[in-house]
């Protein structure tokens, strides 16, 4: 109890310091090390991945705060998708059923993020597909924070 009310008060602390500096147009977050993580913790990737997810809710929150325009979140990489199945599968779950909880508990409107699937999209199964697609749809009209999600993207999607 004791540490999570000094990470706040230090959280708080932070984002006021970082608000009085310029700020960016666009904030781009490569979620990398959720295995790594996992496993150092003895829990599964799937943990590993969730949290990451969760994490990812606390940074929009900062950018909203921030007022950053522009977020994207670099998920899944072409390269990744050739990983073994039980990790794909376990990505994929985590993007299926996190942009939904967001939509359904109200992170993107209280933060008016409108989201915006990018990359190869064709390459997924075509339940995620249709989780972004329903995810883009119900948050189509927000304006104060566009967050790009990056599912099946590779070199030349990251450089356009």
């Amino acid at each position: 109890m004791l540490k999570r009310s000094l990470y706040r008060l230090y959280e708080q602390r932070l984002l006021r310091e970082v608000a009085r500096g310029p700020m960016p147009r666009h904030l781009g977050l490569i979620q990398d090390g959720h295995r790594r993580y996992a496993r150092d913790a003895g829990l599964s990737n799937l943990k590993g991945y969730r949290l990451g997810a969760k994490k990812a809710e606390e940074v929009l929150t900062w950018c909203a705060q921030l007022k950053i325009p522009m977020v994207t979140l670099w998920w899944l990489s072409t390269e990744n998708l050739t990983r073994e199945a039980v990790d794909v599968t376990a990505v994929l779950d985590v993007i299926e059923n996190t942009l939904p909880e967001w939509v359904r508990g109200g992170l993107t409107a209280r933060l008016g993020i409108r989201i915006r699937p990018i990359g190869k999209l064709d390459l997924l199964p075509d339940s995620v597909l249709l989780a972004l697609q329903l995810a883009a749809s119900a948050t189509s009209h927000h304006e104060r924070m566009l967050l790009n999600v990056a599912v099946g993207y590779g070199e030349r999607q990251e450089i356009i």
